[in-house]
């Protein structure tokens, strides 16, 4: 029969299970808070941002205000003036540089639509790298790897096209 009076080490190996348990109550309490009061923290990062200047000595400030807050901005009794500018835009989802590969996988993945709307993304770029350079090295690459895969020129591959015979001669370069 065991003995009820437990070892020193019996008590430690206690103490780091209890340690270990309020370690993870540290850390999962603070993350069920922000996933039940998330619009306390969104409000200061989703604000609009306006900027305000000091008629006197032209110092511009950044102010985090509601969209329903009065506009407006004093400090130690002047009344800032409001700087207008151009509205900030998302540009991730404008035109990429068509050379950039991680670029394009990561716009790609963030798209919505069909696997045929991103073929055509893909050939767009393909165009654009060909009325760059003149040829688009992706397609070129795709052409050579499918020729050692296969052994025969791809169907659509019209690089270094030469055909002659008794009648005609043929040479697209």
């Amino acid at each position: 029969m065991a003995s009820p009076i437990r070892s020193k080490n019996d008590w430690i190996n206690n103490f780091k299970r209890l340690s270990f348990v309020f370690s993870l109550r540290l850390l999962v309490l603070p993350a069920a808070f922000l996933l039940i009061f998330p619009p306390i923290f969104l409000y200061y990062y989703m604000a609009p941002q306006y900027i305000y200047e000091n008629p006197k000595t032209k110092e511009q400030v950044e102010v985090t205000q509601s969209v329903n807050d009065a506009h407006e901005y004093w400090e130690d009794g002047v009344k800032f003036d409001r700087v207008w500018c151009n509205p900030q835009l998302n540009t991730a989802g404008g035109k990429i540089d068509p050379f950039d590969k991680k670029k394009f996988v990561d716009k790609t993945g963030r798209m919505k639509g069909t696997y045929g709307d991103l073929l055509d993304y893909s050939k767009e770029l393909g165009e654009e790298r060909k009325s760059k350079l003149g040829h688009d090295p992706e397609q070129d690459k795709h052409f050579d790897s499918y020729e050692k895969r296969v052994g025969k020129k791809h169907l659509l591959d019209k690089r270094h096209v030469k055909t002659e015979n008794d009648f005609m001669k043929i040479d697209l370069d």
